[in-house]
């Protein structure tokens, strides 16, 4: 699968044309932007996203770990989670992840 390349900032790569990324550089961007978008930002659907504020409200990291897990597993491509570690730093939610993918394991 292709995707639209993005920057640190999530902007759109321009070089004349647009700037593609596949493979395994497709699928940790693919699933970076899928944690990064909140519920009702999509408008096609509403639903899709993760409601944050509720989420971290209940103050309860193995729920946020679970559903971060349900919304990798969202993608295709993801075949498992090989390790996921959730954190709270300085106000900040930390997310890391070994996941084994159909172009092969990543780390994001």
């Amino acid at each position: 699968m292709t995707t639209l390349a993005l920057d640190s900032k999530n902007n759109l790569i321009v070089f004349g044309n647009f700037v593609t990324r596949s493979g395994i550089d497709a699928v940790a961007q693919d699933i970076k932007n899928l944690l990064l978008m909140w519920q009702k930002e999509y408008p096609f659907n509403l639903t899709k996203g993760i409601n944050y504020y509720e989420l971290v409200s209940q103050n309860s990291n193995s729920l946020v770990k679970k559903e971060i897990t349900r919304r990798i597993l969202e993608d295709k491509r993801i075949l498992n989670i090989a390790e996921i570690n959730v954190s709270f730093e300085r106000q900040q939610l930390k997310i890391s992840a070994t996941l084994e993918t159909t172009e092969g394991v990543i780390r994001i």
